[in-house]
């Protein structure tokens, strides 16, 4: 997914309700005045997309042009490239026009679900999509729900690790 307004999407937009629980990214962090979105298979990219923030309008609605700001913290497996679908209750197909933006500023918020000496399993939030994460300056390796996970046979991580 290419970042920026310069690049605009457009798709159908629908709505899954339910976003109190995170998705597929395992989503916490949502930002104030945000709402949460689940993105296509495509560009949802096996949980790259997870944390990315967007700006979105629906086109189409009889009351006229509806812009939100959004995360996405889920997936839409039976939705094609550019479709949305809104963590939100809801009901229709609307077409809808998104780019990518950066998220607002927030402190980076740590999560991890078990961790010793061997083994470390990660997710970091509040600082958009990742795209890789280093630990103790071993790479670590990207799981679908948007954890990153380390693994070190010699038993080197450490106590606090260094990110």
């Amino acid at each position: 997914i290419a970042f920026g307004s310069a690049y605009m999407y457009e798709g159908d937009l629908t709505y899954y309700g339910g976003s109190q629980q995170g998705g597929a990214c395992s989503q916490k962090y949502v930002p104030p005045g945000y709402l949460t979105v689940a993105l296509n298979h495509n560009q949802f990219n096996n949980g790259y997309g997870c944390g990315m923030c967007l700006n979105a309008c629906i086109t189409n609605k009889p009351s006229g042009v509806e812009c939100f700001k959004a995360i996405v913290d889920n997936a839409c497996p039976e939705c094609t490239h550019g479709d949305l679908d809104l963590g939100v209750a809801g009901d229709g197909r609307w077409h809808v026009s998104w780019s990518t933006v950066k998220c607002p500023p927030a402190a980076p918020i740590f999560d991890v679900q078990g961790s010793n000496f061997w083994y470390l399993k990660l997710k970091v939030e509040g600082q958009g999509p990742l795209h890789s994460v280093k630990v103790n300056e071993k790479q670590a390796v990207h799981t679908p729900d948007d954890f990153w996970v380390i693994e070190d046979p010699n038993g080197e991580l450490g106590c606090p690790p260094t990110i």
